[in-house]
């Protein structure tokens, strides 16, 4: 007995309303992560530069890398990186606010644009990375992160502007000993480390 043709069209509908909610959900989006992907950065993220720039708000990029990633996926084997990858993925989403946009950029590579100002978008990246290492001390494996931070100014009008700068300071941080979070200069590092110390004791 083949169904009412009303209902086969209206089962027919939705499958595709389905199909096509779960496509729009999807687009632009990393498949291993969820998180927004490469595309959806520069597009995004120039917007965002120029908004910031217009209103005056601010704006800050911070870029996260899992430190020594190659070694784990030689040692433990690509489904345990990519275990990594999806577990920093849900960690950044967890941390940063609502209003925050988090990216996977690259292989071990995220990133995130923040409405915030620079001293608060590093309190933000201490927040992620003792996050990472307490989440890793569970795990079966140790990891860490390097984080880099760069704001909206006089000198970064454009979204390539910010990601060159952070890209530098995310060079700092690797070689200077990795697991740490690099900013404006000036020996803040202490200074901001010490307060998200006090902030996490509140």
């Amino acid at each position: 007995v083949t169904a009412p043709r009303g209902l086969t069209d209206i089962f027919d509908t939705l499958t595709y309303r389905e199909r096509y909610e779960a496509l729009v959900e999807h687009v632009g989006r990393d498949g291993l992560t969820g998180l927004l992907h490469r595309g959806r950065f520069d597009a995004d993220g120039e917007a965002a530069v120029q908004v910031s720039l217009r209103t005056a708000r601010p704006l800050s990029l911070l870029i996260i890398d899992v430190d020594h990633f190659k070694s784990i996926n030689d040692r433990f084997g690509h489904a345990e990186g990519d275990k990594v990858l999806k577990a920093v993925a849900a960690l950044l989403r967890e941390v940063a606010s609502p209003e925050d946009q988090v990216f996977r950029i690259g292989g071990e590579e995220f990133a995130i644009l923040s409405s915030c100002p620079h001293s608060v978008a590093r309190l933000l990246g201490e927040s992620i990375r003792h996050a990472i290492k307490a989440s890793a001390a569970t795990s079966r494996f140790e990891f860490t992160v390097s984080t880099s931070v760069s704001s909206v100014s006089e000198t970064t009008r454009c979204l390539a502007d910010l990601f060159a700068l952070a890209d530098q300071r995310l060079y700092k941080a690797k070689s200077t000993g990795r697991d740490r979070v690099v900013g404006e200069p000036g020996g803040h590092e202490a200074d901001t480390a010490a307060a998200w110390t006090k902030s996490a004791r509140i």
